[in-house]
């Protein structure tokens, strides 16, 4: 596997253009497997990886970068976040299965 850390990401449909980087990147040596973590040290929590925009939005940034891909997952990891009031440290893993974006 290559780990990438901070690694930026950029994804044109005509005119919309998403960019933005994975905290952490890394893919298997076939590149046909993918993991990204993106790191929140907020005080507010953000939504699970599995109903978060940002998210769904980095798998498709992988699988356009990477059109080998056939499994991509992704997890926001934040801290601070409580447990006890609801809120995961580490959120479910939204895969490329969950959104079929592979």
């Amino acid at each position: 596997w290559s780990l990438m850390v901070e690694a930026g990401f950029v994804v044109e449909f005509g005119a919309w253009k998403s960019t933005g980087h994975h905290d952490i990147f890394a893919l298997s040596p076939c590149r046909r497997k993918s993991k990204g973590k993106d790191l929140k040290t907020g005080n507010k929590p953000a939504e699970p990886a599995m109903f978060n925009e940002q998210a769904l939005t980095y798998l498709v940034q992988a699988a356009s970068d990477f059109p080998e891909l056939e499994e991509a997952e992704f997890e926001i990891c934040q801290p601070r976040a409580s447990e006890d009031d609801g809120f995961e440290r580490v959120s479910r893993k939204l895969s490329s299965q969950d959104c079929r974006v592979c």
